[in-house]
Formats: C-alpha cells, structure tokens, sequence
C-alpha cells in the first residue's frame, strides 16, 4: 500500500488486526531494550572510528543524556502502542459474544486461511468470509468512525 492515509477503514482495521500480535512482542522487546540500557548503557560505537575534534568533549555527560533521550523515546513509544492496543482490545469486546468472533481470532490471530477457518467452523468459505467481513465493519466502526464517515461523505 503506497500510503497509509489513503487506505480505507476497512483497510486499516485488518491492518491492525494482523498486526496485533507483534505490537504485543514489539512492547517486549522494548522493555527489554529499556531494561538492557538501564542497566549496562548504550551499546558502544566502533572502536576503530575516531572523532577528531576541537571542542572540550565531555562524553560522559553527552551518554548519559543521549540513553536518557533513548529510553524516553522508547518508554513514549510503548506508551502509545499500549493505547493502541487496548483501543483494539475494546473494539473486540464489542463483537466477542457474535457467535462468529473466532473467525477473527483464527483469521488474523492464529493467521488461517479462510479454507482452515471454514474446517474449524464447520461451515463453508462463504460463510467465514462474509462473517469476516461483517465484523470488520463493525470493529472499523468502532476504530475508525471519522475515517467511515468522512468516507461516507467522499462518495455523495
């Protein structure tokens, strides 16, 4: 997809979707990165690349600061994926009790087919396909309502 702001909705929902899981490893990794920094600073740079420079350099200071910076960066950014996440998580509470829920969670969660999904349901593709998508619209709705209604609005 060229531009992200161009996709739809729709679109969008399934994007998160399939994403979802690894937004939940990438908070992680974070913390870990977090926890690795905290604790035994900043990997160090090259050996074999040397700065020349006239200025007084106090280095010390200037690592302190800059892992500070690095650690803000990546506590601000669990921050928002965290949002992000409870905001999905929300939007499928609102459809978890639709007696084709699972489709989602098989479908972008365990990342079936809609062939596989169909065997594990007991119905056939059509079936999964249309529940999926019906679902969709709904967890878009819920997650995206400006984007749906500007879009609404786009095709008068």
């Amino acid at each position: 997809m060229e531009n992200i702001r161009e996709a739809t909705a729709y679109m969008k929902t399934e994007m998160l979707l399939t994403n979802y899981k690894k937004f939940k490893k990438g908070i992680e990794n974070k913390e870990l990165l977090i926890d690795e920094y905290s604790q035994e600073g900043l990997p160090q740079s090259s050996k074999s690349i040397v700065k020349y420079s006239s200025e007084c350099d106090f280095s010390g200071d200037a690592d302190f600061e800059k892992k500070e910076d690095i650690i803000e960066s990546l506590k601000d950014n669990i921050k928002v994926t965290k949002l992000l996440i409870n905001l999905i998580e929300a939007a499928l509470m609102d459809i978890k009790l639709d007696p084709y829920y699972r489709v989602i969670e098989l479908s972008y969660f365990q990342g079936y087919t809609t062939e596989q999904v169909a065997q594990q349901m007991y119905c056939e593709g059509s079936t999964v396909s249309r529940n999926r998508s019906r679902l969709l619209r709904q967890i878009s709705a819920i997650l995206f309502s400006d984007d749906i209604i500007q879009e609404i609005y786009q095709m008068q």
